[in-house]
């Protein structure tokens, strides 16, 4: 407790020159309200101002222990990144979560890349975030050139039944990834990890494994740096996509149910690959298509390509294709595929960086293709290099 009140004691003079406390005979639903919006730190500062106030931080539901939270207690303490400081930052991380009374809705923690290169000092915390019903853990390790392996032992310990929304953002994917039991209520999962270049020993199914550890599973952000990677995807409620990333090979199980769909990935593989990509995707309603998703020497949408029709995007209402100028040669084949292909398309968007003066000459190409929705508004932007 006493690392937590250095914070608030460098405020504490802000009440000694009023003689009037306005804010303690508020109703307890509006300084509820009030210590919802501001952040933890100024919470805590705020615990000095009034006496009512004094512990009113410690039943925050939500504690965003984030970068605007440690650069705030760096600048506070004046502090070197030295063994030291990173002993008292994790002192303060530490004081407010075993202080904390009541249930915690949502964890985040930023971890700055000096506090070492072991995730030891966050084993004790996992047993708290599961006491307390933790429903949403995000974890961002501080973007660098080294990344850590996160220790998904922890996760081994203890179980997180309650857990909904779970983000592990600039970590490397262990090779060996091995889970007892399931994330029975996770919802949410956003991966943002690298990928150990020598992947002679990486396990392919790791991610494989992890999904199918999410059984309620809705959503997927994924980004994978470093390395071209297998991925295979089975998850019957996911409904909303997001892949970033070169990959081998891309396997989609069991995904019927995808709304939304966003790829900034590319696939070593023939246009055919692509097409069975989506073809397991009939109830897809958004589509965006970013500039790596092109990057691929043979995908060619040519102009005798066949719509399947079978295999219309039934669903389709939106499509967003931005491509690089030396993409653009394949942007309007696939763009003239998804029209006729998509009966309730309401909008199709075209961002290409090409010369300002080829928007007009595309707007015209584009308006000579057939159209299976009448109704679809078509945009097409310049976009600079």
């Amino acid at each position: 407790m006493a690392a937590i009140e250095l914070i608030a004691e460098e405020d504490s003079k802000l009440s000694c020159g009023s003689s009037v406390d306005r804010i303690s005979p508020l109703p307890p639903e509006i300084k509820d309200r009030i210590a919802h919006f501001l952040p933890l730190q100024d919470a805590i500062k705020a615990s000095s101002l009034s006496i009512h106030w004094r512990h009113h931080w410690l039943h925050r539901r939500d504690l965003v222990l984030d970068q605007s939270f440690f650069y705030a207690w760096a600048k506070f303490r004046s502090t070197t990144l030295s063994e030291a400081g990173a002993h008292e930052y994790l002192n303060i991380v530490c004081s407010v979560l075993r202080c904390h009374i009541g249930s915690i809705r949502k964890f985040v923690l930023y971890v700055p890349d000096w506090l070492g290169i072991d995730f030891d000092f966050i084993t004790p915390w996992i047993q708290i975030l599961s006491d307390k019903s933790v429903q949403e853990f995000c974890l961002i390790q501080e973007l660098h050139a080294y990344h850590m392996e996160f220790p998904w032992y922890m996760f081994s310990c203890v179980r997180f039944d309650h857990l909904t929304h779970l983000a592990l953002i600039n970590f490397r994917f262990p090779y060996d990834l091995r889970l007892p039991w399931d994330f029975p209520s996770l919802i949410s999962l956003q991966l943002h990890v690298h990928i150990h270049v020598a992947l002679c020993d990486w396990q392919p199914d790791s991610f494989k494994l992890l999904i199918s550890k999410c059984p309620l599973l809705e959503t997927l952000d994924l980004k994978v740096g470093q390395a071209q990677s297998s991925l295979s995807i089975q998850a019957p409620k996911l409904q909303n996509l997001c892949l970033y990333g070169r990959f081998s090979r891309l396997c989609l199980e069991e995904t019927e149910q995808v709304k939304t769909l966003s790829l900034q990935a590319s696939l070593d593989d023939s246009h055919d690959t692509w097409m069975e990509f989506f073809n397991c995707l009939p109830q897809l309603e958004k589509l965006i298509l970013g500039n790596t998703f092109w990057e691929v020497e043979y995908l060619i949408f040519d102009d005798n390509m066949m719509v399947d029709q079978d295999c219309y995007l039934c669903h389709l209402k939106f499509a967003k294709l931005s491509c690089s100028m030396r993409s653009s040669r394949i942007l309007l084949p696939l763009g003239k595929l998804i029209l006729a292909s998509s009966p309730v398309l309401e909008a199709l968007s075209f961002e290409a960086e090409v010369p300002v003066d080829e928007v007009l000459n595309i707007e015209q190409e584009v308006s000579r293709y057939y159209r299976a929705s009448a109704n679809v508004k078509i945009t097409v932007k310049y976009r600079k290099a």
